[in-house]
Formats: structure tokens, sequence, C-alpha cells
């Protein structure tokens, strides 16, 4: 139960009691929340007619009815009364940008790879000065492999993951 006192003696308490739904298939606990305010001082029995069944208590805010479903949408691309860009929007980001880094992992990653052995490979009668020269080169092939593949993979993972969140 919890109560709330205000302006005087009025209490308003809301009250949670379990209830069991059964049909032949199944057997369902749920529960129930009652509210009333109090200024009689009976608490309310379940399934009984009491004052609070026909007009909502004090304490208890008006019901939001839902909107059509377009006007739900369009309300996530505006900005609410704050200025603030709604949480749905910022989720739908992070996803993206976390798709698009995941991406470009899992395609550059294997290209990288695949890119160092094809310049082995290919370049076997290359002449180089010093070792380093050749390990420079090495790693350039599978930085470019990396990055060509890598932002292949990310910006069609970051797509795919952003249209459907």
């Amino acid at each position: 139960m919890t109560e709330v006192k205000e302006q005087g003696e009025e209490v308003c308490a809301l009250y949670w009691t379990p209830l069991t739904l059964e049909t032949p298939e199944t057997k369902v606990k749920i529960g129930v929340v009652m509210a009333f305010d109090g200024r009689d001082g009976n608490e309310p029995e379940l399934g009984s007619e009491c004052s609070s069944t026909q007009t909502l208590p004090w304490c208890v805010g008006k019901p939001e009815y839902p909107d059509s479903g377009w006007d739900r949408v369009k309300d996530v691309f505006f900005r609410d009364k704050d200025e603030r860009i709604s949480d749905e929007v910022i989720y739908i980001v992070k996803s993206g940008i976390t798709a698009v880094m995941f991406g470009a992992v899992y395609g550059g990653m294997p290209a990288a790879r695949e890119a160092r052995k094809r310049f082995i490979e290919v370049s076997q009668a290359d002449v180089y000065q010093h070792r380093a020269e050749a390990v420079r080169a090495v790693h350039n092939a599978a930085i470019r492999g990396f990055i060509r593949f890598g932002f292949r993979w990310g910006w069609r993972v970051g797509v795919f993951v952003t249209l459907f969140k």
C-alpha cells in the first residue's frame, strides 16, 4: 500500500491485489491495482463498488490517450518543450554508429589478412633497400585492404541496423 498525505488529512492510496483468472486451458495470476481517495476511511474490497471506480481520485493523474500511430512517429523526430532530442532518436544513432564500427572490423580484418597475403605473393621480385621498407609496404597493403572492405561492410551493416532499429 502506498499512502500520500496532502492538504490536511486527505489520503490517497493505491493497493495491489493478486487475482487469478482461470480458463479451461490456462490459469493466470495477475495483479489488480485499485485506488481510492481515503476520505471516507474505508478501504475498497476487490470487486466491490466504490466511488473511485467511477472517478479518479485526486492523486491519480488524468490518463493519456494514445494518439494515432503517425502522430507518435512524428513526435519522435521533433524536439520536446525543453528542446531535447527524443531518446528514441539517440538510441537509433548510437546503434547505427556501433553497427558501423562492428561492420568495419568484421569486414576489414579478413580483408587485411587477404590483402597482406596477396601482396606477398605478387611482390616476390620487388627489391627493397631495408627490411623495414618491405614490412612497411606489406602493412600499407593490409591497411588499404582493411579500409576498403571495412568501409564496404561498415556502411552496409550500419544502414541495415539503423533501418530495423
